[in-house]
């Protein structure tokens, strides 16, 4: 929509087709302490093409940021709100792998097994990854050495990916009381790639361990695996990708309206974190599914790629969630080396982040954060004379390294609690 904007009206943005500029639309209205926005696009849609992955899409961030920046307007650039990120740092990594590919699970003419050298690596860089196990007996290609030996590195798996790696969407749901025993490879349900491969799992992994994540095969969704996933425990989802979603943040599923899913509002909690970051772009030539893997050919575009979304939800305190396969790939020119390839590069993506002061932490710490940020409430927040005071009401969750930001660098901070405080700079 294009508006005439009446006197007194500033026109913050114009719309544009091609070359031709076809108007406002985007108003601003000073009235009394405030302003009055018009809108005449929808922020969900703010690219012109929608990114499914490795492609940089701010979508539902533009509205985000509008929000923040009218709550700023209207405090006269004396504001706090809840930082997206635990701690001071712009935004977030989360580094995961899916453990699918025999090399992932054995070693070979590639060496070590590919889950192992990433979780070395990740070790030494002082980050936890988290890990998807596929635990693939059909296929005969699953080691429960593996889950065990991640564990001792202090890389324990976090979450799920299936049985068989299937096409998932057309699965039935199935009974939801499938074992090892009573599983049949050649009828596999949502219920049975789910309760069996957490079954397998929890065998090899020490008790007491959290697993309480997932991501399906191939990102693909099936309309019962919310409901599923939530009768199996798991409170953290990666299978929806920011091209699903329009944003960079974990979503609220109960809340949220995809399309093609079983009634959502009867699962108690599941956030959603959407993966940006891939080790594959894929696409589909003359009906025939093709596949660009991070390789030496290719490394240069992926790293351009991946530097462009860190910087932009680094702008914009978003998330950023790196899916790549411990394993030498597949397609033209991709051979046993490249296994090395793919971990030289997600030691560049590690590094790279932390070099532009983003946050990198697993699936489960960072969603604990967002889970106990969720519940936290700020009340009763006044500005007066260069000081702030206010509550901060904390909910049903704990929430750790819990970071506020502000308009204004913060000189001090005072409260009545017992927790360590550390400044920098607005936050």
């Amino acid at each position: 929509l294009t508006y005439e904007p009446m006197p007194g009206t500033e026109v913050l943005a114009t719309a544009i087709r091609g070359e031709v500029d076809l108007g406002p639309t985007w108003l601003r209205r000073k009235l009394g302490e405030g302003a009055v926005y018009t809108l005449g696009f929808d922020p969900t849609e703010y690219t012109p093409q929608r990114c499914y992955v490795n492609c940089f899409d701010p979508g539902l961030d533009v509205a985000l940021m509008l929000l923040k920046g009218a709550w700023r307007e209207a405090g006269h650039g004396h504001y706090v709100v809840k930082h997206t990120v635990p701690g001071p740092e712009r935004g977030v990594l989360l580094s995961s792998h899916d453990i699918d590919a025999p090399d992932a699970n054995h070693g070979g003419q590639w060496g070590e097994a590919g889950a192992i050298r990433m979780a070395d690596m990740e070790k030494q860089e002082g980050v936890t990854g988290t890990y998807f196990i596929t635990t693939d007996y059909v296929a005969n290609y699953y080691n429960s050495a593996i889950v065990k030996r991640l564990c001792q590195l202090g890389q324990c798996p976090e979450g799920g990916h299936s049985i068989q790696h299937l096409y998932w969407n057309d699965l039935p749901k199935g009974t939801c009381k499938e074992t090892k025993a009573t599983y049949v490879p050649s009828l596999p349900t949502v219920c049975g790639e789910v309760r069996v491969n957490f079954q397998m799992m929890r065998n090899s992994m020490p008790k007491g361990t959290r697993l309480d994540a997932w991501r399906t095969p191939y990102l693909e969704i099936n309309p019962h695996q919310y409901t599923v996933l939530s009768q199996q425990g798991v409170i953290f989802d990666s299978s929806l990708s920011t091209g699903d979603v329009r944003g960079n943040f974990p979503v609220d599923l109960p809340t949220f309206p995809y399309y093609d899913l079983e009634n959502t509002s009867k699962i108690k909690e599941m956030w959603v974190i959407p993966v940006n970051l891939e080790d594959g772009i894929g696409w589909y030539e003359d009906g025939v599914e093709q596949r660009r893997e991070v390789s030496p050919k290719w490394l240069s575009e992926f790293k351009h790629r991946w530097a462009e979304q860190l910087e932009g939800n680094g702008a914009n305190g978003g998330w950023n969630t790196l899916l790549i396969h411990p394993s030498m790939g597949v397609g033209k020119g991709v051979g046993p080396e490249n296994l090395q390839t793919k971990i030289d590069a997600t030691k560049w993506v590690i590094r790279y982040a932390k070099k532009i002061g983003l946050h990198v932490a697993s699936i489960t710490k960072l969603g604990d954060f967002w889970r106990g940020r969720h519940h936290t409430r700020l009340k009763d927040v006044t500005y007066k004379d260069g000081v702030y005071k206010g509550r901060i009401v904390v909910g049903k969750l704990p929430v750790r390294r819990f970071s506020l930001e502000f308009g204004d660098k913060i000189a001090s901070f005072t409260h009545s609690t017992s927790s360590p405080t550390l400044l920098d700079g607005r936050r």
